[in-house]
């Protein structure tokens, strides 16, 4: 998450009369002034907060709450109230100007569920809601109001008839959000009395929403509430739940920006936290498995941790049942998580294992997927490569994109051809190559809307539109098909790299180089049958030079698509994209490769861009952009850039004859 999105519940009191049973305050904390306040606020937006929540205790006990909303508002935040309601009528006129949410509690529709989860003092609550609502049917507001309902043993059983009480009320609330009771704060002393099981509470919201399909209802559980939640004290402490207790981040009036950001963003390492009996880490391939996350324990010193931790690959984790393998003590770490979502037999031990905590990772989610996310495994928090570079959580990459000629001197490319029968071929420049499919593509694009054209017209039925655009797309495919494979094999970008190789290790000898290639063929062809990983040659010898790649034996590799996603290289600073296509979701794990240096590092990648000489109609030539040129804009598009340059060798030729 970016911290532009991230709500900050800043209690500006600890001070309330009503003495709820189920409130997570910390009584006692010294309030700031009103000027204290709004210097933190100012910082706040100049750190990039831009959603403050105004909540306690009860923050409309502080007769100037509405200063410190307007100057939030005034600075341009998104501002939230959390009030138990009972003087927003009489300060709606003020807070319609400067207030976006409001958010209201109702926890039962009697007077005994109240009192018994709250206090006497709440007793009334319910009806505080519907005069509310009743007058806001009347008076209508730009608010919007979120409804928060705590769910306890006081009122887990009568959550359908709190809905249809409010359902029937004449104003409409946005969102309703319902909590599993939390025993922090004083609220901690109440457990026995209140709390409700984690089962109890899915069960319950499963139910709710299914009776109520039309309605905004949401649930968290303890554990979602837990790690969502970010709360800044009177006194400006920045505090997150820790179980039954608080943890220290850092101190928002004391502390440096960067500093505030990495203690929110980073947090703490989460396995030492919770320091779970078992942890099971699943993974995407034997290297992972194997190799890369014993190598990542031994990084932490975190060896203890790793006696007690089993690694296994979904494809083994997917057929197991709670009956064959229990779990209930295991903490679950789902890395590259992405690789098992939504997939039919994979994702099965998710829904098998599903009221166990799982942490999933990954760096990167597809749009297909992410509905799947949502209704399984929620994302808890996200942080863009972009922002973790400016953070110096990641480190920062340059990248250097290097312009060449396809080769038209030496004729290097076999055409092959039937000729009555017969299979014959001829060799022509890569040049000449490029240039007729490129010809022999545009003609086809022409083709195709002259066939629409003439259907427009008339000229076509439907019946032969459609026939003719079969056959052109038919023809159009297998043309795209031989400019890729021309592309991806191409012996000017093979000498090309192996100068740039030669030229990198001549710089440092210490640089270790990745090398993608889009076929084996190049691959093996650039770097030879000792610095490849790939399958077309034994699993072993594969794997010996990846690891010696590793360890740093050897400086660079040569692969195609073994390491796009999870796997970790150590010092690994440098990677050479020499042929590729337009998925940016590859580019974005290919690139991930290149940010496990330290954050004051910086990695290097060579973007190989080709370029040929058309012939144009009075015989002159002009400088084009190949296909893969084009791929490699497609390929950046999710990509931010902040540190680049070019290097150009291509020669322009005109009026070449």
């Amino acid at each position: 998450m970016d911290i532009k999105e991230l709500l900050l519940d800043f209690r500006i009191t600890s001070r309330c009369s009503f003495g709820c049973d189920l409130c997570f305050r910390n009584p006692g904390i010294e309030e700031q002034s009103l000027d204290a306040i709004k210097e933190v606020i100012i910082k706040m937006a100049s750190i990039g907060f831009r959603r403050m929540g105004f909540t306690g205790g009860e923050p409309t006990n502080r007769d100037d709450y509405l200063d410190m909303i307007a100057y939030a508002k005034n600075l341009g935040f998104l501002t939230y109230l959390s009030t138990v309601g009972h003087k927003f009528i009489g300060h709606l006129d003020k807070l319609e100007l400067i207030l976006d949410w409001v958010g209201l509690p109702i926890d039962g529709i009697d007077s005994e569920t109240n009192a018994a989860i709250r206090s006497l003092g709440m007793a009334q609550q319910h009806k505080t809601i519907e005069r509310i609502f009743v007058y806001l049917s009347q008076n209508p507001t730009r608010i919007k109001i979120k409804l928060t309902t705590v769910v306890s043993c006081a009122n887990i059983n009568h959550l359908p008839e709190i809905v249809a009480y409010v359902n029937k009320l004449p104003y409409t609330y946005n969102v309703w959000r319902f909590y599993q009771f939390c025993p922090l704060g004083v609220g901690k002393e109440k457990r026995d009395k209140l709390e409700v099981s984690t089962e109890q509470f899915i069960s319950k919201m499963e139910e709710l929403k299914k009776r109520h399909p039309n309605c905004n209802l949401s649930g968290a559980t303890f554990e979602e509430r837990d790690k969502a939640n970010v709360v800044m004290e009177p006194n400006f402490d920045i505090i997150i739940p820790d179980g039954e207790y608080y943890s220290y981040l850092c101190n928002l009036k004391k502390d440096q920006g960067d500093v505030v950001i990495s203690s929110i963003m980073q947090r703490e390492d989460i396995l030492k936290k919770l320091k779970p009996k078992k942890i099971l880490i699943l993974v995407n391939s034997i290297v992972l498995r194997d190799f890369n996350w014993i190598l990542e324990f031994k990084k932490f010193k975190a060896l203890r941790l790793l006696k007690r931790t089993e690694l296994v690959t979904y494809q083994t984790a997917y057929k197991w049942t709670k009956k064959e393998k229990d779990l209930s003590d295991y903490f679950i770490i789902a890395d590259e998580v992405d690789f098992a979502a939504d997939t039919i037999q994979l994702s099965k031990f998710f829904y098998e294992y599903k009221t166990n905590t799982i942490l999933g990772l990954t760096g990167f989610i597809s749009k297909d997927k992410q509905v799947w996310f949502q209704n399984n495994l929620p994302i808890l928090t996200e942080i863009s490569a972009a922002k973790a570079q400016e953070l110096n959580i990641l480190n920062k990459i340059h990248f250097v994109f290097i312009k060449y000629d396809l080769d038209s001197n030496n004729k290097t490319h076999t055409v092959t051809y039937l000729s009555n029968g017969e299979e014959k071929s001829f060799q022509q420049t890569e040049n000449s190559a490029y240039n007729y499919l490129q010809q022999k593509i545009t003609k086809l694009l022409i083709e195709k809307k002259s066939i629409e054209l003439d259907f427009e017209m008339g000229v076509l039925t439907y019946t032969e539109k459609y026939n003719l655009l079969n056959i052109n797309k038919s023809r159009l495919q297998t043309l795209n098909s031989d400019r890729a494979k021309l592309l991806c094999s191409l012996k000017s970008s093979r000498i090309l790299v192996g100068k740039l190789i030669h030229y990198l290790q001549s710089q440092h000898p210490d640089n270790k180089i990745l090398i993608f290639s889009k076929r084996t063929a190049q691959s093996n062809a650039i770097c030879g049958e000792n610095n490849i990983y790939n399958e077309t040659i034994p699993n072993i010898k594969a794997n010996s030079n990846f690891k010696n790649f590793q360890v740093g034996t050897i400086k660079y590799l040569g692969v195609c698509n073994k390491v796009n996603r999870g796997v970790n290289i150590p010092n690994l600073n440098m990677a050479i994209l020499e042929s590729f296509f337009s998925s940016d979701t590859e580019a974005t794990q290919r690139l991930g490769r290149l940010m496990r240096l330290n954050h004051n590092e910086q990695a290097y990648v060579y973007v190989l861009l080709p370029y040929f000489m058309k012939q144009e109609s009075d015989s002159t030539f002009s400088v084009q952009e190949t296909q893969q040129v084009n791929w490699a804009r497609k390929m950046l598009r999710s990509t931010k850039i902040s540190s680049s340059e070019v290097w150009d060798y291509r020669v322009v030729k005109t009026n070449k004859k």
